[in-house]
């Protein structure tokens, strides 16, 4: 009945296309060479399996690692999992020695060939390098002579930086500097180089003394008995430019001073804590 059923279908395809007769043969070709394939898979382990010991001669490293405990492996089932890697003196090892005493080979004779060559190049940044850092210190010494990083004066701080209430009209205010209080005379030294810019009477300051220093940096002297200098000169850190009073708008010996960096007040003790 099948080979009726398939007579049958054949026929019908003859008759209705010629693609379905190409397709017909390419589908029973397919068929036949799978079983082919499955019939040679099975005949293969077969033979494996009947012929172990030609295959795995006693005392071989094969034979060996396909037995358990010491018994000679029955079946693949019984054999062991596969283990182990390449010995010492393995292919494997032998070119990677190669490779690096090849390596060593290229470094140290482009090193015999390039000897003076390296050691002028090596000498020549050791040299750029110094340079660099001498520059480095160089300009480093220089900002630290134009930084206000020293104390004016010797004294204790009666007021600080920021708002505080008015000794004179007790009232919130905003105090652009700080004041270092002292006896009369005390000597109030530059806190950087620079030039006199300013060194009069100015209205609440009382005597004061403006400095203007490198690298945007500006200090004040308020309330001043007496000024050393005057505008234009230029003055070195330490320098004593004015001697302490209590002029201007004051209650006391004191001095007003004040930081300014690029046109903006600033907390003068960030410099005088470092």
């Amino acid at each position: 009945m099948l080979l009726a059923d398939l007579k049958g279908r054949f026929a019908v395809n003859l008759g209705i296309s010629p693609y379905f007769r190409i397709r017909f043969y390419l589908s029973r070709f397919m068929l036949l060479m799978i079983l082919f394939l499955l019939i040679q898979s099975v005949s293969l382990s077969i033979y494996c399996v009947s012929n172990r010991s030609e295959l795995f001669p006693a005392g071989s490293t094969a034979y060996a690692s396909a037995s358990v405990a010491g018994k000679p492996a029955n079946s693949i089932v019984d054999m062991e999992l596969g283990r182990g890697g390449p010995d010492p003196d393995s292919t494997f090892s032998d070119r990677l020695n190669y490779i690096n005493n090849s390596l060593s080979f290229e470094i140290n004779r482009q090193l015999s060939l390039d000897k003076v060559g390296f050691a002028d190049k090596y000498e020549g940044v050791e040299i750029l390098w110094k340079n660099r850092l001498n520059h480095l210190a160089e300009t480093k010494l220089i900002y630290k002579k134009y930084l206000p990083d020293i104390s004016p004066a010797d004294g204790w701080i009666s007021s600080l930086y920021g708002y505080r209430r008015s000794p004179f009209t007790r009232m919130w205010e905003f105090h652009k500097g700080v004041d270092i209080a002292a006896l009369p005379g005390t000597d109030i030294v530059a806190t950087a180089d620079g030039i006199v810019t300013s060194a009069d009477y100015n209205g609440g300051y009382g005597n004061r003394v403006e400095i203007t220093h490198k690298f945007g940096y500006k200090t004040i002297y308020g309330h001043n008995d007496r000024i050393l200098v005057k505008r234009g000169d230029i003055v070195s850190k330490g320098q004593v430019i004015a001697l302490m009073g209590s002029t201007g708008r004051s209650t006391g010996s004191h001095l007003h001073y004040e930081t300014i960096l690029n046109d903006r007040h600033i907390n003068p003790l960030k410099f005088l804590n470092r």
